[in-house]
């Protein structure tokens, strides 16, 4: 016959064995983060189908999805057959490329990523400055591997800032790395006289020729600053959401082999196919003298 100490000690491990099992069941079934809670806009994702995740800043996502001239990003599931592929929103209006990885967000997807999948990448430049801001967070122009020691905004330590082009290349890179596709997508152009304005469309161009895969050329689109003015009088359709969505799945229909061909939706397989515009000079022409 067992001593009162044992069967004490064998109902300890059986009640701290049941509390542990629990404990991980309720951890398995935690809401997700705030740092996906943009896979809401798509259907939970099916493990047995491929991927298509969409990072980007404020060209695909809006600041308010409710305002004129929002993203394209809750605009383009429609034009996908979401039993064929899954959509995943991972794009954050207010990050730069730079932003994108020192934030972490970039990491959480590649540990995601399958071969197979394929990831839309879409950002506009944003200048470096010397404005300690996250939101202002840029990077230097072009596509060179020129480097500029800054001070990390958000860590408040040294941080070796790239090109614009260097991150972009970072993407897609990594992206084949883990098996799946990278596809870039230009901005539209903005119709801004900044300094390096619209030159993300040509440096975007530029690292997706050097590295051989599927661009997007957004860049025959109506200015982002005046698509007010393109306006159908009739419809009152605007360089929105729906607009450059389709303008987009066009695009990938223009390509020679178009990566995503047999996932679109009866809507997107009405899209017609655009070839792409006349390329863009690797530098601007300086105007006639």
């Amino acid at each position: 016959m067992a001593s009162p100490r044992c069967v004490w000690t064998l109902a300890l491990s059986l009640l701290c064995s049941s509390v542990f099992d629990f404990a991980r069941q309720a951890e398995s079934q935690v809401a997700p983060s705030s740092a996906s809670s943009s896979v809401a806009v798509f259907p939970e994702m099916n493990p047995a189908l491929p991927a298509l995740w969409i990072v980007g800043n404020s060209g695909v996502r809006s600041a308010s999805d409710t305002q004129a001239g929002a993203g394209w990003n809750s605009s383009i599931a429609q034009l996908f057959d979401l039993t064929k592929i899954n959509l995943i929103d991972r794009s954050d209006a207010s990050s730069s490329p730079r932003d994108y990885i020192a934030n972490q967000r970039w990491s959480d997807i590649l540990s995601r990523v399958r071969p197979g999948d394929f990831v839309l990448i879409q950002f506009a430049y944003r200048a470096l400055t010397p404005d300690s801001s996250v939101q202002s967070r840029g990077s230097l122009p072009g596509t060179s591997d020129e480097l500029q020691e800054t001070e990390d905004s958000v860590q408040r330590k040294p941080e070796l800032v790239h090109t614009f082009g260097w991150y972009l290349r970072e993407y897609a890179v990594e992206t084949i790395a883990r098996g799946a596709t990278p596809i870039l997508c230009s901005p539209a152009p903005s119709g801004s006289t900044a300094p390096d304005r619209d030159s993300d469309i040509a440096w975007t161009k530029a690292i997706a020729i050097q590295q051989r895969i599927p661009f997007i050329d957004l860049s025959a689109l109506p200015t982002r600053a005046n698509h007010a003015s393109a306006s159908s009088s009739a419809t009152g359709a605007t360089l929105d959401g729906p607009f450059v969505a389709e303008a987009i799945v066009s695009g990938l229909k223009g390509m020679p082999s178009d990566p995503l061909a047999g996932y679109f939706s009866a809507k997107g397989n009405a899209v017609a196919a655009k070839p792409p515009p006349a390329p863009l000079p690797d530098t601007p022409k300086a105007p006639p003298s």
